[in-house]
């Protein structure tokens, strides 16, 4: 499906709060999936109750102007570098379509032959070459009838996107794997994992393969009446904990991930279990999950991370930034006003200038929150720009930034640490700091990265 979006889009206007240069501005429509390009040009807007979204521009920042056509009801997940949306669209019967608008026209992608009643777009590279979601395939044999398998869109030479579906991913006999991110070189999507008799765990699926941090398993227990045995029943563990023991179960999830490759969301881990029954103890942490060096930061004092810039940088629930160990709150830290509570900063440019995430409120009528979107522009970047760029002159370069290596010029890249393993062969790699040595085209050269 693919028609002309409305020309004469509807542009609310919004308002803009600042001290001196730092500004922040939102707007009286609602939304709670708000997400930033790398470059920090767009923001998308979804509102995931109502299907409506809209788009943000740094050229014209006191507007937000609906996505999709006048009959269009689109929700949007993310936005890439050239202002590609992703998302998925409302249709007749309840059906959720994925769909990625670019170019001024609304494109639905292509989808499973045994999808369901739901698929959705929800993260996009910055190139906008990859685009990572999720699928509800018909599983005759789940409790459900089907679980949300991870899939992938991959840009062909002839500028559409093909299907890449991980349905021979074994997952629990559950809901599936929801996907809510992507790695900016589209080879990991971040989610969580429905798993035991109602609980959730963070996961990724790295070129198709399922990674997880707990231990899944299944056992027969007898069910006892009046002392004897009439029967068996299915019980779940995680980590030895059986999963709804006194009606406490694991919650985790990632939810976003910087240009460094540090997950953040939250987890659950179980402590001093014993006994037959696998009791034990759950502490819930947010957490950051750094999937260059496997290193995990928990935190119990907050239920959820939900972005961040290279570890050093987090942002989480109630308008907090921890930032090298220092807490703070983002109309304090950045000397801005707001209309509304600040809930959290969901995403932020690749060099930390733009942060957008949710405000909210309270309904009156029915007690609950409503979220809005913000944009905050920075007048400095909270990332310290490019440290070095080295070229042999001609059209391939090597640029250096906090833990990445660019190449442009070519797609011939090949990058070795000091021992000599190939640790990369993509144009954009994340690595930990020292020293490598980057082949690109005809170009070799030692770099450093800080």
């Amino acid at each position: 499906m693919k028609h002309a979006l409305l020309t004469a889009a509807l542009a609310v206007a919004s308002c803009v709060y600042l001290n001196a240069e730092n500004r922040l501005y939102t707007a009286e429509v609602l939304g709670d999936l708000v997400k930033v390009s790398d470059n920090g040009k767009y923001v998308s807007v979804g509102d995931s109750e109502n299907t409506l979204s809209y788009i943000w521009n740094i050229d014209s920042p006191t507007e937000f102007k609906s996505l999709g056509g006048e009959e269009d009801r689109i929700e949007a997940y993310d936005v890439s570098d050239n202002g590609a949306v992703v998302g998925a669209i409302y249709k007749t019967g309840g059906l959720m379509r994925p769909v990625i608008v670019r170019d001024g026209y609304v494109e639905e992608l292509p989808v499973h032959a045994a999808t369901r009643n739901e698929a959705y777009a929800v993260a996009i590279t910055p190139d906008a070459s990859v685009i990572g979601g999720m699928m509800f395939i018909n599983d005759p044999t789940s409790e459900i009838s089907g679980r949300y398998y991870p899939c992938r869109w991959v840009l062909n030479d002839a500028g559409a996107y093909e299907l890449v579906s991980y349905t021979d991913i074994e997952l629990p006999d559950h809901q599936g794997f929801w996907t809510t991110c992507m790695s900016q070189d589209g080879s990991t999507l971040g989610g969580r994992l429905y798993c035991g008799s109602g609980s959730t765990i963070p996961a990724l699926v790295k070129d198709g393969e399922l990674i997880i941090w707990n231990t899944l398993t299944e056992q027969m227990r007898p069910v006892y009446y009046k002392g004897e045995v009439i029967g068996e029943v299915l019980r779940y563990f995680i980590d030895g904990y059986q999963d709804g023991y006194s009606g406490e179960y694991f919650v985790g999830e990632f939810d976003y991930v910087d240009a460094q490759g540090n997950f953040y969301g939250a987890r659950t881990i179980a402590t001093d279990v014993h006994g037959e029954e696998g009791e034990g103890t759950l502490t819930y942490y947010a957490c950051v999950y750094n999937s260059t060096t496997g290193e995990w930061y928990d935190n119990p004092d907050y239920s959820v991370f939900g972005s961040g810039i290279g570890g050093d940088i987090i942002f989480t629930t109630s308008g907090r930034i921890i930032e090298n160990g220092e807490i703070s709150g983002v109309t304090s830290r950045f000397g801005v006003a707001s209309p509304r509570s600040v809930n959290m900063v969901t995403a932020t440019s690749a060099d930390g200038a733009v942060l957008c995430g949710q405000l909210y409120e309270t309904n009156a009528a029915t007690g609950e929150y409503q979220y809005y979107p913000f944009v905050l522009l920075l007048d400095t970047p909270l990332v310290a720009g490019i440290d070095d760029i080295v070229s042999d002159g001609g059209d391939i370069a090597v640029v250096l930034s906090r833990g990445r290596i660019d190449v442009t010029g070519t797609s011939d890249v090949a990058v070795y640490d000091m021992e000599g393993r190939k640790v990369s062969a993509s144009p954009t790699s994340f690595v930990t700091p020292g020293l490598y040595v980057v082949k690109a085209g005809g170009l070799s050269k030692k770099v450093l990265v800080k």
